[in-house]
This record gives structure tokens, sequence and C-alpha cells, in this order.
């Protein structure tokens, strides 16, 4: 993921879904969903068939209607790159090296939310 002469291909709004959808299958009462993202959605194939903003509208009507339905609990962490754009409770770090401590600060923001 962080190599950087690896070409990468993300559908993130779908991939979010897809998260979202087996998270709503169990039966936990609170639900949270951790994003870590390198970046905006990505795919040369949708975005050729269907032009440069399809994937980022994608994400953002994804996230905004996990949002509103208010049964996950919805966070992202980009690495380099700004997630708040996409993410009501975004993160962005700048290295790698700040995942660990951000993961556990975040995770702890989640389970013990301030009123």
């Amino acid at each position: 993921m962080l190599r950087r002469d690896l070409v990468k291909e993300n559908i993130d709004g779908e991939a979010v879904e897809w998260a979202a959808s087996r998270l709503r299958r169990r039966d936990e009462k609170q639900k949270h969903l951790i994003v870590l993202s390198d970046g905006a959605p990505v795919d040369d194939s949708t975005l050729l068939a269907n032009g440069d903003g399809y994937l980022i509208h994608h994400l953002t009507r994804v996230t905004s209607d996990i949002e509103q339905a208010g049964d996950i609990t919805l966070a992202a962490i980009g690495i380099g790159h700004p997630v708040e754009q996409y993410y009501k409770q975004g993160i962005t770090i700048g290295s790698p090296e700040e995942l660990e401590g951000t993961l556990v600060q975040l995770i702890n923001q989640l389970l013990h939310p301030v009123p």
C-alpha cells in the first residue's frame, strides 16, 4: 500500500459499503467501522466509463448514508492523504509510524465518547 511504484486502485465506497453490510449482520449493539486509507478512491476502468468524480461521489454518498443511519459509528485514518472530506470522524497522519498511537486513540474515543 505504501510503495509509490505500485499502481493502487481502490473502490473505497464499495469496500465501505461491503464492510458495513457485514457489520450490520452481527449481534453486537455497538458497531464501529474504522477505515484505513492511503487516499481518494481510484479505479481507471470505472473512471473511464463514468467520469472523474464518480468514485468520490459514490464514497461520499456511502459514508453519508451510514452516518445518517446511525447504527454504525464510522471513522477513518488517512495515511498521508486527508480523509476528513469523506468521513466526519476523519484523522490524517503523516506516516505509518503514527498509525499505532492514532488508532488506539481513535478506538478509545469511539468506545468512550464525550457527551
